[in-house]
């Protein structure tokens, strides 16, 4: 009794909402409509599985079928629910994303058009548990509980296309449409879903669909529109949330908003526009002392009548007024503008539906001069005038922008014309071993001059200086000696002297001059030299690439090199070490006196060792020998060791 209570009471909220087309919906769902066979998933999350087979869910007032929007509730089939049919992402705790996307896939899945198996309802459900998944992995089994298959891929890819296409509009190859006046025009859109909507239009525009092509007819030189509007209407009610705090939110499919979308027509006349450039710079910006500016043109039809005249402005244009019906039209200059020759050229141009903005681009010659320019090589051997072939040269503008680039020919020449003004010549590009030309200015102001300049490039010379450092200390080290060796190891001397020693500054500046190449400075050392290195050679290659400082005459190349002064530690006689101390005191006083250093075999069990931190001698000594002379003596060696460390080797041996 009480459940047909129930029921009527649902009927009666429900019939008064629907005739006050109220936007609060209650109603009980059946979770269990219909089992579905074969049709298995998996929910996983935070290492936990659910696994279920697919069942139809239904309204119980109509047994309208609904989806699941939050994957991993249950549903409480005896519970009344409210649902709302607006601000369902807010209600649904959905992004607005999300909420379009559900209302798509409800709308396009199962039972439309040919969707009609029962398998799209399921792949419907699956798509919006994957828009609103909540952290599962969400997938298809073979059987309850089974393994992980793929299945409905195609037909997936198809829901995907239908939802991503929902918005799409139809598009044309311009935003707005141009049609000449009475004349049926054709036009294809591009999106492929012109099908999807109808049309309409303004009073003075007659239009149709043939396939996927718009075609139409403007009137009249007023502006038209075309409207399109996409209706999908199939449920004749709105989506719908059903909202459980506790359990399972459900999403009731309904019909979707008309999309629209309305395009204008314009009346197709043609016009044109004129620009006129300097015929060597190719640009509307003269690179002289003339002018782009109050040029006469005249617009003529193709029987020579002059429709329009105008003149250039300060960037050499003009815009036509003249709207121009389909046809043969001429472009003519008129008079020239300051600096420039009259153009007797005709520029004729075409007006139909395909082009209807045309541009003209109009030339014309300025005062311009001739040069020829003979580059060569300095030869000090022969005296020879030798012609530099390959050689970039760059004409520039008063600004550094590059106007023409050349390349002598194999008599070392170039040819270029100038217009009026000036110009900046300089050389790109020269032999490796020859420095390239200062840069040269050239001033056009003469019609039709021929000009012709010899230049001569040099050759490049280096100098190179070398310092040598100690390691550690970074002083520079006098007396250093080194040899100078070319690429085929024989010696280079400066006045039959092939040996060099660093100066007081540690330096060696070689006085020759040095061509490209590769070339060793080699140390000269013997078994007395006190200093150790990384490597007795010092490779120079002379190049393109050769860091130098600039000397006007010459480049010079610094090095530097590197000496480490040996660690020498006084040497124990092991002999000495372990005799006896069988000598009388007087006796060591004597040694003591007769050579004046301490004599390290004399001290038994004596430990000498050099402190790292500061280079000083340290000398342990026992107390018994610790006598006031004995401190003296030490204390000298101590004072003497820094200041010369070769003088501790003589100290004990």
């Amino acid at each position: 009794m009480l459940k047909k209570i129930s029921c009527f009471l649902v009927f009666i909220i429900l019939f008064y909402v629907s005739n006050v087309n109220a936007q609060v919906y209650y109603d009980k769902i059946n979770e269990h409509g219909m089992w579905i066979s074969n049709e298995f998933v998996n929910k996983s999350k935070d290492g936990k599985t659910k696994y279920q087979q697919m069942t139809l869910i239904v309204r119980k007032s109509d047994n309208r079928f609904l989806y699941c929007i939050e994957p991993g509730k249950s549903i409480d089939e005896n519970k009344l629910v409210t649902g709302y049919d607006t601000d369902l992402e807010l209600h649904a705790n959905l992004t607005s994303l999300q909420r379009d996307r559900i209302q798509l896939l409800a709308y396009y899945g199962y039972g439309y058009k040919n969707h009609t198996d029962i398998k799209w309802y399921v792949i419907t459900q699956f798509m919006i548990w994957q828009t609103n998944n909540l952290g599962y992995d969400i997938y298809f089994t073979d059987k309850l509980n089974g393994n992980r298959i793929d299945k409905y891929v195609d037909e997936m890819k198809e829901l995907d296309s239908l939802v991503n296409s929902h918005y799409t509009i139809p598009k044309f190859e311009n935003s707005k449409l141009k049609a000449f006046v009475n004349l049926e025009e054709e036009f294809t859109e591009k999106n492929n879903v012109l099908e999807e909507y109808e049309i309409s239009s303004s009073s003075n525009v007659n239009a149709y669909k043939d396939n996927n092509k718009i075609k139409l007819t403007l009137k009249d030189f007023n502006d038209g529109y075309l409207l399109f509007k996409k209706e999908k209407k199939r449920f004749n009610n709105k989506c719908v949330v059903y909202i459980d705090d506790n359990n399972q939110n459900l999403f009731l499919p309904g019909d979707l908003s008309d999309v629209t979308d309305r395009i204008n027509i314009t009346p197709l006349y043609g016009s044109v526009k004129l620009q006129k450039l300097d015929s060597n710079t190719k640009d509307n910006n003269p690179k002289h002392e003339g002018s782009l500016e109050n040029a006469r043109y005249g617009l003529y039809d193709n029987n020579n009548s002059l429709l329009e005249e105008k003149i250039t402005d300060k960037n050499g244009k003009i815009n036509f007024s003249t709207k121009l019906l389909q046809g043969r039209y001429y472009i003519k200059e008129l008079e020239p503008s300051h600096g420039y020759q009259l153009d007797e050229t005709k520029y004729y141009f075409d007006i139909d539906k395909n082009n209807y903005e045309l541009n003209v681009t109009a030339y014309e010659e300025v005062i311009s001069e001739n040069f020829e320019i003979i580059k060569t090589l300095e030869n000090s051997k022969t005296g020879i005038l030798e012609y530099e072939k390959g050689i970039k040269f760059g004409i520039f503008d008063l600004n550094n922008n590059l106007i023409l680039e050349c390349t002598t020919d194999d008599h070392g020449t170039i040819k270029f014309k100038l217009d009026y003004g000036n110009y900046i010549l300089r050389q790109l590009t020269s032999y490796k071993q020859y420095e390239k030309l200062e840069d040269f200015k050239i001033e056009v102001k003469e019609n039709g001059k021929n000009n012709k300049f010899v230049f001569q490039d040099k050759k490049i010379k280096y100098k190179v200086k070398l310092t040598v450092y100690e390691k550690n200390t970074l002083s520079k080290i006098e007396n250093i000696e080194f040899e100078l060796l070319d690429k085929n190891d024989k010696k280079i001397c400066e006045k039959n002297k092939c040996q060099y020693l660093t100066n007081k500054n540690g330096e060696i500046n070689f006085k020759n001059y040095f061509d490209y190449g590769d070339y060793l400075i080699k140390l000269i050392y013997d078994d007395e030299f006190i200093y150790i290195f990384d490597s007795d050679k010092i490779k120079l290659k002379l190049d393109e690439n050769t860091k130098y400082k600039d000397m006007g005459d010459y480049r010079l190349v610094e090095l530097e090199y590197y000496l480490e002064l040996k660690n020498k530690e006084p040497v124990v006689d092991d002999e000495n070490k372990n005799n006896n101390t069988t000598n009388d005191e007087n006796t060591n006083q004597d040694k003591t006196e007769n050579n004046s250093f301490l004599d390290y075999s004399e001290i038994e069990k004596t430990n000498v060792e050099k402190d790292p931190g500061n280079n000083e001698l340290i000398v342990d000594v026992p107390n018994t020998l610790l006598n006031q002379f004995d401190i003296f003596i030490l204390i000298g060696i101590s004072l003497i060791y820094p200041i010369k460390k070769y003088l501790v080797k003589k100290v004990f041996i």
